[in-house]
């Protein structure tokens, strides 16, 4: 026989049952119910949930979850597009657009997204955006080589202090695949100097220019390429005069000497005629400033001899990984 409580409008419940580990609420303004609370009464909706999985608003229906949304409590790791983690975060999808992006609303529309790819999936990439035309991004290739890539806009990379310091065997080429800095043979920093002023001097010892370019290495492994151009050469009154010339090297604090090939014969005793020019690799083996200067000498009967007389000349010094 069945027996029905009192109805709710004389303080009953109007159940004749209940149902095992449900909740009774009002389903009605004069019946109550047992059952699963379902969210319009502030429950879930659910009578079960899968281990890590996080459930998550559905409207007025049930709680929704999925495999995609997952915390794994053993390893403290929550899954985004996965449900077995590798990591305290870990988004994953087939997708090769953005995956995880910051964004402001601010006056620059500022934002950074991390991608998987360019559409293809291929090209990994971190990429920063501003005002919605500045894209700058870090990315990978097919080629495995990382790229720092100005998408759109405009603008430079700069270094704001300090210097850039890459370990040894780490290279930055240019366009053309070419080594420029920290690879045998890259060269790390080029400096000039260009004078359109006249030396004279009738010593027959070989006599400083004054004409002084200098250069600090980056590494005692560095080699120094000197070149001289230009500088034209007048004898005295004489047609016998002799105008000897010498490169001179200074290292830090020390003497001026003859500078060496790397043969180890002397740059020295030759007539350069009116127009000159020198190359010159050297090995200074130091980081200390290291200073270059043409010296020279006059023999003969006028005795009188001119460097750069009238001209212009110019020295290079290019600092080459070794």
């Amino acid at each position: 026989m069945t027996i029905q409580l009192a109805t709710t409008d004389v303080g009953g419940t109007g159940l004749t049952s209940f149902t095992a580990n449900g909740a009774m609420y009002a389903s009605s303004t004069s019946v109550l119910t047992t059952g699963t609370l379902p969210v319009l009464s502030g429950g879930t909706g659910l009578t079960t949930l899968t281990a890590g999985y996080i459930p998550y608003g559905n409207g007025t229906s049930a709680f929704g979850s999925s495999s995609n949304l997952f915390w794994d409590s053993t390893n403290n790791r929550l899954g985004i597009g996965t449900s077995s983690p590798s990591w305290p975060l870990q988004v994953q999808t087939s997708a090769s657009d953005a995956q995880i992006y910051l964004t402001s609303t601010g006056t620059n529309n500022s934002g950074q997204y991390i991608a998987n790819g360019n559409g293809t999936g291929s090209y990994p990439a971190y990429n920063l955006y501003q005002s919605g035309t500045n894209y700058w991004s870090f990315m990978m290739r097919g080629d495995t080589n990382l790229y720092l890539w100005r998408q759109s806009g405009s603008g430079n990379v700069y270094i704001p202090s300090g210097s850039l310091n890459l370990t040894s065997g780490t290279a930055i080429y240019n366009s053309s695949g070419r080594p420029m800095v920290n690879q045998t043979g890259g060269v790390l920093q080029t400096i000039s100097y260009t004078s359109s002023t006249t030396f004279s001097t009738a010593s027959s010892s070989a006599t400083a220019t004054g004409f002084i370019i200098s250069i600090t290495p980056s590494s005692t492994s560095s080699k120094i390429l000197f070149m001289l151009f230009g500088g034209n050469q007048n004898y005295g009154t004489g047609s016998q005069n002799s105008e000897q010339f010498y490169i001179y090297r200074q290292i830090g604090s020390g003497g001026y000497t003859n500078i060496q090939y790397y043969s180890g014969s002397l740059v020295q005793g030759s007539t350069w005629g009116t127009q000159h020019s020198a190359a010159i690799l050297d090995t200074p083996a130091t980081t200390s400033t290291v200073y270059y200067q043409p010296y020279m000498l006059s023999t003969g009967p006028s005795n009188v001899g001119y460097f750069n007389n009238g001209g212009t000349f110019t020295m290079i010094l290019m600092e080459i990984a070794g």
